[in-house]
């Protein structure tokens, strides 16, 4: 009868409990469904090609892969600069009867896509077919050889702009994961310590002192975002110098990037504090705040969702964060590149700010 009576008082305090109800139940559900958003579009992602000087046979074989879209490049640059400057996934540039395709690598499914068609183009079946369509011709090259005897050795060589074609999962996701961990920590971090002083009256005997709510808000953000800059100093050092992770753009640009990352970290966990009761509480935000954010932050390519769902996307600090990240380090971008996402991000930390001053207005007594 004892146990019976423990089960009863356990299961009524758990139907009491809602948010432990919405963990168990709704968390899973929602991250499922995120997830089957995100796979299920998989194929409809399409990589942006640039073409220069390739034949045009070649080209036309190209344009029939519905996961491409050809840009034909009208004069010479370099590959780096002709993948920024068109934001290309990869260029290809052709001398005679070799192909030297130049990826930027930043997304690994997008160099996935070229490969695949361009080798199913100019390889095998495909190949075949194209000699066959340039035997035909009639012009002959400055050597006097037919088009189809140049093209039947075609050859591909290839180069990386970021990382290499063997490269490992960890150096694809390396920029995000940073950003990530460096928004959940000080997001637990930072909750989980103001929750600790409010719990034991510390924030009570401040809240009835004449310090203003803003100068709490001040003083907290300010004491824990210089140990937020303090860990995302040595997680982005260690993530470069010792991992070896290749950095295209500025460091101190990325450490700026992930600073302010921190802050939004910093006042959302500050924020959640002040509605959760106990640190178990607490924690219990992370798989509805913090993890979904993840499935949009750039590890998954979200450009075939459709337009609620990348509309979803934008509403998330990791999407900001993530997309700026991968241009710095990936494609080399400037502070003018990502200056959008740091204007959206300092926007999250000014009205979390604002809502941590609200929010403190519940606990003050007088």
């Amino acid at each position: 009868m004892r146990i019976i009576a423990i089960f009863k008082r356990i299961m009524t305090e758990l139907r009491r409990d809602k948010r432990t109800l919405a963990i168990v139940f709704v968390a899973p559900l929602l991250i499922l469904t995120l997830l089957f958003a995100i796979l299920q579009n998989s194929s409809s992602v399409t990589a942006r090609l640039g073409v220069y000087q390739v034949d045009q046979t070649i080209v036309n074989q190209l344009k029939k892969n519905d996961n491409l879209l050809l840009v034909s490049l009208k004069e010479r640059k370099s590959a780096k600069e002709s993948l920024k400057q068109y934001n290309l996934s990869a260029v290809i540039i052709q001398k005679e009867n070799q192909l030297t395709v130049t990826y930027q690598n930043a997304d690994t499914s997008l160099t996935g896509i070229v490969k695949a068609d361009l080798t199913k183009t100019v390889s095998g079946e495909q190949m075949s077919k194209l000699q066959s369509v340039l035997a035909k011709e009639t012009t002959l090259t400055k050597s006097g050889r037919p088009i189809s005897e140049i093209n039947s050795g075609m050859t591909i060589n290839e180069n990386y702009i970021y990382g290499k074609s063997n490269s490992s999962l960890f150096i694809s996701i390396a920029p995000v994961m940073v950003g990530f961990f460096v928004f959940f920590f000080v997001f637990l971090i930072s909750g989980i310590s103001l929750l600790h002083e409010r719990t034991t009256g510390t924030l009570n005997r401040l809240l009835i002192s004449p310090v203003k709510r803003f100068e709490i808000v001040i003083a907290y953000t300010l004491a824990y975002g210089t140990l937020a800059m303090l860990q995302t100093v040595i997680v982005v050092s260690y993530v470069f110098f010792v991992l070896g992770v290749q950095n295209q753009g500025s460091f101190v640009l990325v450490l700026i990037i992930n600073i302010i990352l921190a802050l939004v970290a910093l006042s959302l966990g500050l924020l959640v504090s002040t509605f959760a009761a106990s640190e178990f509480q607490m924690i219990q935000f992370i798989p509805l705040l913090v993890v979904p954010q993840i499935f949009f932050s750039g590890i998954f390519n979200i450009s075939g969702m459709s337009q609620i769902w990348q509309g979803v996307a934008k509403i998330m600090p990791l999407y900001y964060g993530g997309d700026a990240l991968t241009n710095v380090i990936k494609k080399g971008a400037s502070i003018s590149d990502v200056g959008l996402d740091l204007v959206v991000l300092i926007g999250f930390v000014i009205i979390l700010l604002v809502l941590n001053i609200v929010g403190l207005k519940r606990y003050r007594r007088v």
